[in-house]
């Protein structure tokens, strides 16, 4: 604010000295002293041409920095509403096995997760032994069309990956679920409400984790090579409707007001 007041305070001397020269030189038209007139009146032009310019850069440079920050607070802002909170540029950066294991309202929607199960059984069994915790999981059923697609892709390269072995992957995870969760519950271990949903038709397009009020959410990659970890991106809940959390719950709540479409067991 100060600086406004001395340029403008600065500017108004300099068009009085030069009305001021301007004057003088009508007055001493000839000799040394109209000589000397018009060099301190070409001296003052010169300078308020200047700070004219500096002026002009001044607002232009105010106006670009405005406008950048404006930029930024609208990016900033979606991002704020989509709830994004970190970028992962590789899934397995992500400390799932903690992240699961601190929370009591689990929902997972894979294909069928064998690798994922097996490095988080103990956090799945942290949940479970709590009271009035849930856990709620959606995987491929071994007829879900989706899963020849996978193996055309998927075992291009490598047969192990081929629909049939797709499937029996399919089958041995949702096994390994249904007796280690029948297990707890007869060995009277399992306090949490428990549901799997087998899904008959529903695609997975993209997976992601719900632990209480976030989401590790999972994009599927585009390559064939098994070995490449898709990345993630780990939102929270926000009030905006169009949130990445809240399209996922959408999501979860379509299939889920279709029975037809998944076979459901609870534990």
């Amino acid at each position: 604010m100060q600086k406004k007041y001395y340029i403008v305070i600065g500017s108004l001397i300099l068009l009085l000295l030069i009305s001021w020269f301007e004057y003088l030189k009508t007055v001493y038209k000839v000799g040394i002293q109209s000589t000397l007139i018009n060099v301190g009146f070409n001296v003052l032009m010169a300078i308020l041409t200047g700070l004219i310019i500096g002026i002009y850069f001044d607002i232009s440079s105010r106006k670009e920095i405005f406008n950048d920050m404006l930029r930024n607070f609208n990016i900033s802002k979606e991002v704020i509403n989509a709830g994004i909170v970190k970028y992962y540029s590789n899934f397995s950066d992500f400390d799932l096995r903690n992240s699961v294991a601190n929370c009591s309202d689990v929902i997972i929607y894979l294909t069928y997760g064998q690798t994922v199960f097996n490095n988080i059984r103990d956090s799945l069994t942290s949940v479970a032994g709590k009271k009035n915790a849930t856990i709620t999981l959606f995987m491929f059923h071994e007829d879900n069309p989706f899963i020849d697609g996978l193996g055309n892709h998927w075992g291009a390269n490598d047969q192990s990956y081929a629909a049939a072995r797709i499937k029996q992957r399919v089958v041995d995870s949702q096994q390994t679920l249904f007796t280690y969760f029948s297990d707890m519950k007869a060995r009277k271990k399992l306090k949490a409400k428990v549901k799997i949903y087998i899904m008959k038709r529903h695609p997975v397009f993209y997976s992601f984790y719900r632990m209480d009020d976030y989401i590790l959410f999972c994009p599927s990659k585009i390559s064939v090579d098994k070995s490449v970890k898709p990345i993630a991106i780990y939102v929270k809940d926000t009030l905006d409707k169009g949130s990445i959390y809240k399209k996922c719950m959408e999501e979860i709540k379509s299939i889920i007001d279709d029975p037809t479409s998944y076979e459901l067991k609870q534990f």
